[in-house]
């Protein structure tokens, strides 16, 4: 899950068709994210985007 800061609003980002990256977009503004698939992983459930 994503924390949008741009429009106070959660979203989820799918993972891209190659794995490489999630991709996706606000709900509100529509404004894209494009975030990499680190090594590794973590385990942080949550994440923020500005």
């Amino acid at each position: 899950m994503i924390w949008f800061r741009c429009c106070a609003t959660y979203g989820r980002l799918p993972r891209s068709a190659d794995g490489l990256s999630y991709v996706g977009r606000c709900p509100k503004c529509l404004a894209k994210l494009e975030v990499p698939v680190g090594e590794g992983g973590t385990n942080r459930r949550m994440f923020e985007a500005e």
